[in-house]
């Protein structure tokens, strides 16, 4: 079992170095949307993306299993990968940007993406009607 241990801590710290190298290279504040345009290749952010939107899956699953509205209404069917978690990412960007004023362009550059991301989500899969 100890053995388990070590080869589990090897392949991990494997898995893990390449994400970190990279993260060393972004800027302050990357995870905002003023700051996506120079690091939307960087590995480590769609990493990051996809880890934001498998937490709000979790929280949905969270929010049925106790009878609770969720987030946004995925279908049951429907798995999402990480470019698809980009891709939404980036077409609810595209959306604020593009009708918005100097000023609400601005105020949403400091926002962080994954608050963009759950955006994306409700306006990509929303829920029917709540009574």
């Amino acid at each position: 079992m100890n053995m388990n241990k070590g080869l589990f801590g090897l392949i991990l710290a494997a898995a893990i170095a390449p994400i970190s190298t990279s993260a060393y290279a972004l800027p302050d504040n990357w995870n905002s949307v003023g700051h996506y345009p120079e690091v939307r290749n960087e590995t480590a952010v769609k990493i990051y993306l996809l880890a934001a939107g498998n937490s709000y899956l979790a929280a949905n699953v969270e929010l049925r299993a106790t009878g609770k509205d969720e987030l946004y209404c995925q279908p049951d069917q429907l798995a999402l990968m990480g470019e698809n978690y980009v891709e939404i990412f980036e077409k609810q960007l595209a959306s604020l940007k593009g009708g918005a004023s100097e000023e609400l362009s601005r105020t949403v550059e400091g926002t962080p993406i994954e608050f963009v991301l759950l955006q994306g989500l409700k306006a990509t899969f929303p829920c029917p009607e709540r009574r």
